[in-house]
């Protein structure tokens, strides 16, 4: 995030809170490297963003909003747990908002991100 302050728990809408709920159970380790980055937040408010965008494209195609909510929500929200997904798989829901995150963290931490399959 460049010059522009960073988002708060304020900035979270139900989707974003049920990420933070979900991220801090089963990611402890990515939200504590996020927290120490002072950018989880701002992790959080970009999933929430891309799931409202992934359910009103979905929309737009007809698609029931049962169906694009949960579809959302496996992408963006409730990502897999840290120990059942130790490597990337990009057939996983989730697996790319969490290698996207993982690529961050190596970015910003000097550290080579996590290898993707």
């Amino acid at each position: 995030m460049t010059n522009q302050p960073h988002k708060t728990r304020d900035d979270l809408d139900s989707q974003g809170l049920a990420a933070e709920r979900h991220w801090r159970k089963f990611l402890p380790k990515m939200c504590r490297e996020l927290e120490a980055k002072g950018e989880l937040y701002d992790a959080l408010v970009e999933a929430q963003e891309a799931a409202e965008q992934l359910m009103e494209d979905l929309w737009k195609k007809h698609v029931p909003a049962e169906v694009s909510e949960e579809l959302a929500e496996r992408e963006f929200i409730l990502l897999p747990a840290e120990e059942d997904e130790p490597e990337v798989n990009p057939e996983q829901p989730g697996s790319r908002q969490l290698a996207a995150l993982q690529k961050r963290l190596g970015e910003k931490s000097g550290t080579p991100p996590a290898p993707t399959a």
